[in-house]
């Protein structure tokens, strides 16, 4: 009896570690034209961390230079697209069909400053955007430096973290509101110095098709606040 109970012990031990490598996540985060180096060092960075303190959720990482075909996303579960000079500049480098087609088809999307203003559905006064977040319109901020934010219920769910306010980097990044029914506000500003925008949506999550997006107004990834749990388990939610 204790050999059948400690053979069944391993086989449990072999098939929990087959299901943990099986449930490893590809992220590929956008290092092209547009995006700032230091965007993107500091989101892999956040991601090892994560990594480190999550060794159950291991999210692997790739970087891409551009999306022209479904072939540049294969084998990827998350497209990052990170910080960068600005969102429209990523238009000509990573193919708004391709990302459409990857997102609707069950796959997710993280934006993060000028990743958001990407992934919205328009950016007030200035462009329509990739809309794998259709139901967010965005709206162009400008400030540098920390600023305050919310983390509701629902941000406290899919983020894993506890609901409440967060001090956290902005680099220009949006204000974000829902253009119709569809969208779902994980956190707000509580004011941006010398802004406004409180109320508006510095975290938001929507969904495309069978995909679901989260887009980010401020920075998750920078290097003091950093919030791996934050980016981590948003990749992991939609992927």
């Amino acid at each position: 009896m204790f050999k059948k109970i400690f053979s069944l012990s391993i086989i449990s031990i072999l098939l929990l570690s087959s299901i943990g490598a099986l449930s490893a996540t590809q992220v590929a985060i956008y290092n092209g034209p547009g995006s700032i180096a230091n965007c993107v060092n500091r989101a892999e960075a956040t991601i090892q961390e994560y990594n480190i303190n999550h060794p159950e959720s291991k999210i692997n990482i790739k970087k891409i230079s551009h999306v022209n075909t479904m072939d540049d996303l294969t084998g990827v579960d998350v497209l990052l697209m990170p910080g960068g000079t600005h969102g429209y500049i990523y238009f000509d480098y990573v193919n708004g069909n391709i990302v459409r087609v990857f997102v609707s088809s069950g796959h997710g999307y993280i934006g993060i400053c000028a990743g958001a203003y990407a992934g919205a559905k328009h950016v007030d006064g200035n462009y329509d955007a990739y809309s794998v977040a259709p139901h967010i319109n965005c709206v162009a901020v400008y400030h540098e430096g920390l600023t305050k934010i919310n983390v509701n219920s629902d941000g406290s769910n899919v983020l894993g973290i506890p609901a409440g306010e967060y001090t956290i980097d902005h680099e220009n990044g949006p204000a974000m509101y829902s253009n119709s029914q569809g969208a779902t506000s994980l956190a707000t500003y509580n004011g941006i110095q010398g802004v406004g925008q409180s109320g508006k949506m510095s975290i938001a999550l929507d969904t495309y098709g069978d995909g679901k997006t989260i887009l980010f107004g401020p920075h998750p990834e920078a290097d003091n606040p950093r919030y791996s749990n934050m980016l981590g388990n948003a990749i992991r939610y939609v992927s």
